[in-house]
């Protein structure tokens, strides 16, 4: 009996804290560079709607509970015009081994990349984050992708795919839009 008490005790105080965090007047803005491989076909509108669908995401707090969903303000946006002439070492827009993957993350000097597919080992992957630090977008990605590969950056790591409509679920269809407290902070973090 002790120890449930105890365990209510510890989650009230989780809960309140996270209320209390919540209330606070925590913002951040993340600024991203860009690539587009001169072969991927992105318009500069797809990029900056990314930024746009993953910040409303990330800020709305969609079903008032904060346990379940909590807002974070934080603000993902492009920095500057994007690249257009890069290209990378063995590859081309569409990455298809973890070898031209790499290649693909040391030939960027900026944040981001676009590329026009990545299909490894039969898995085709919408977006990759390289040591928290360089992302790798596919052009016909979900825009929450973003919001995922930044959290990523954050050092958050993928959800089970049972766990739909978090925004580090492993399996993104595109609806997903909710973050809790801890992964809040996480981007809050950056």
């Amino acid at each position: 009996m002790f120890s449930n008490r105890r365990f209510s005790i510890v989650a009230s105080v989780a809960f309140a804290v996270c209320l209390a965090a919540n209330s606070l007047c925590l913002a951040n803005t993340v600024s991203l560079t860009w690539h587009k491989h001169t072969s991927a076909t992105c318009p500069d509108a797809t990029i900056d709607g990314w930024h746009s669908s993953s910040t409303t995401a990330l800020k709305t707090d969609d079903d008032g509970a904060p346990l379940d969903d909590v807002a974070c303000d934080t603000t993902l946006q492009r920095s500057g015009s994007v690249d257009t002439t890069w290209t990378y070492t063995g590859g081309d827009d569409v990455i298809t081994s973890t070898t031209e993957r790499t290649a693909a993350f040391a030939g960027m000097t900026r944040n981001c990349a676009v590329v026009s597919s990545i299909s490894i080992g039969g898995s085709t992957i919408l977006g990759c984050c390289q040591g928290h630090n360089k992302i790798i977008m596919t052009s016909g990605a979900p825009a929450i992708t973003l919001a995922h590969e930044v959290g990523h950056k954050a050092s958050l790591s993928d959800l089970n795919p049972t766990i739909t409509s978090r925004i580090m679920n492993y399996a993104l269809g595109g609806s997903e839009n909710r973050v809790i407290c801890t992964e809040r902070d996480a981007f809050l973090g950056l």
